[in-house]
């Protein structure tokens, strides 16, 4: 029968039913209905159409072609034996209280979940064999990040082959004979765990690795004394100071660049500058402020600066000089008496690191004149990265600011060289008088709170982008300036461009 024979039958048989209520056709409605007709009976003798069908990639929900695929559970493994779950501690509490001569309604009677006597065997079985195969897969997954848990907090390398032979060493002491460590099975894996590639950040020697744990030990031991001291102090007079080096050029050391270039180069002013430094020494206190003036110690050939020359003048920097641009013990002393002399006139709390001048109380009882009492406590050797609040998230801050300065003169080709005395004394004065402001006060305390020294004053704050270069307005606020916005003041909140900011020397 064609598609128009039962067209008509269909017609007739809706117009034949007695139980359907007749109403009148319009002229309307049977032109559409033979038109319909006649498409049907078109199509039925007609072989230049085409059906479209659609494949579809997803698979069956109980198929899958990789034999170590495991379902992710999580909590206490159970096997479905008829409708129940168990787990493979209970099967075998069932097997040991099932010897020869109980009855099986005794078993019943002990163990209420087990309804018919199939359970008993199922339950040997998978006794006999330890679990089934998705306990045994668990199991190799668990030795497999015992052994990834041991090789990384020995700071050893782990590579996606070494998480596959262990897997394959374990399986066969399940009895996984099919089991082949396979690319699906290491992805599902690494996904399960957070594990990745990362890139080796820090070398450190065999015995520093194996000393790790009396080291996070000695750290943890410090923060609990300096943490009985606080009581004693306010938060304004407990402070921490640190030096932290600068290349006379900061260059970015990444770009965008076309893909598939085989040497990507970034211009700079003067390669050797990349490698010369000088030192900036902040202070900053657990109430979240920075302290002033900072302390910047330049590098001069001959150690001294040239008395033909004047050197800019500051408000809130003191500069000196060395031969390598870094700190002496004079210098420190120097530092001593220009510095930390002018934070206070009463007893104070005082974190420093272990270098040796730092150390030494005799230096801060002849340098302190105003009748202060300095409170020294020595922040353990190799925890600085995690228990000096300067080396805790504030310095980072403090070198974004100074790398986007640097971006900004090295792209626009500006007139500026930021590696003579007077550039590098007003860049510091401003990125110091940047990060005084009250809006990074909840920023300053977090590096403290973070060390463990004091609880969270704070539940957020804004860090240096999101407060300086984090802004909507796209031109320079002063009047009639056209150029494009640089910098947003932390202090006025103002945009800048890069003249107004630099140039003309935006300080409060």
């Amino acid at each position: 029968m064609n598609i128009a024979n039962i067209g008509k039958l269909i017609q007739e048989k809706a117009t034949s039913e007695s139980n359907v209520k007749q109403t009148e056709i319009t002229e309307k409605e049977i032109l559409i209905s033979n038109h319909l007709i006649t498409l049907l009976v078109e199509l039925s003798n007609s072989d230049s159409y085409v059906i479209e069908t659609e494949d579809s990639l997803e698979h069956s929900d109980h198929i899958d072609p990789d034999p170590d695929y495991s379902i992710e559970t999580t909590g206490e493994e159970e096997e479905q034996v008829g409708h129940c779950d168990f787990t493979l501690e209970y099967m075998q509490k069932v097997v040991d209280f099932a010897r020869p001569g109980i009855a099986f309604t005794t078993i019943q009677h002990e163990y209420p979940r087990v309804t018919h006597r199939m359970q008993l065997k199922r339950f040997r079985e998978y006794v006999e064999n330890n679990g089934n195969r998705r306990q045994k897969l668990d199991r190799v997954e668990i030795f497999v990040l015992n052994k990834f848990d041991d090789a990384r907090a020995n700071s050893l390398p782990v590579h996606e082959v070494d998480i596959q032979r262990w897997a394959l060493y374990q399986a066969r002491a399940e009895g996984l004979d099919d089991f082949t460590a396979s690319h699906h099975w290491l992805i599902n894996f690494k996904r399960r765990n957070r594990i990745s590639s990362r890139r080796v950040t820090k070398f450190i020697c065999k015995r520093e690795a194996a000393d790790r744990s009396l080291i996070e030990k000695s750290g943890d031991q410090f923060v609990q004394e300096v943490t009985k001291q606080l009581p004693k102090y306010k938060l304004d007079v407990v402070l921490n100071a640190d030096q932290s080096s600068f290349h006379y050029e900061l260059a970015s050391n990444r770009t965008l660049s076309y893909v598939g270039e085989k040497t990507t180069y970034l211009s700079v002013k003067s390669v050797n500058a990349l490698t010369h430094s000088y030192t900036v020494m902040p202070v900053i206190s657990a109430a979240g402020c920075l302290i002033n003036p900072v302390f910047i110690c330049l590098q001069e050939p001959t150690g001294r600066f040239p008395i033909t020359k004047s050197i800019l003048s500051v408000s809130n920097v003191v500069v000196t000089c060395s031969k390598s641009g870094k700190l002496t013990t004079s210098l420190f002393e120097y530092w001593i008496r220009e510095v930390l002399n002018k934070v206070t006139n009463s007893r104070f709390l005082l974190l420093m690191d272990q270098w040796s001048p730092h150390t030494d109380i005799t230096a801060y009882e002849n340098n302190l004149n105003r009748g202060q009492t300095c409170k020294l406590m020595v922040i353990p050797g190799k925890t600085t990265s995690t228990k000096q609040p300067c080396d805790v998230y504030f310095f980072r801050q403090w070198k974004e600011l100074t790398k986007r300065i640097y971006h900004r003169v090295a792209l626009d080709q500006l007139d500026v060289d930021l590696r003579n005395r007077d550039a590098i004394i007003k860049l510091q004065s401003l990125v110091h008088n940047q990060l005084s402001s009250a809006i990074f006060r909840p920023l300053i305390s977090f590096a403290w709170s973070s060390c463990g020294y004091i609880p969270q004053q704070y539940p957020e704050f804004l860090n240096v982008i999101e407060v300086c270069f984090s802004f909507k307005l796209d031109n320079c606020s002063e009047n009639n300036c056209g150029e494009s916005a640089f910098i947003c003041c932390s202090h006025c909140r103002r945009t800048l461009c890069f003249e107004h900011f630099f140039i003309v020397y935006h300080f409060h």
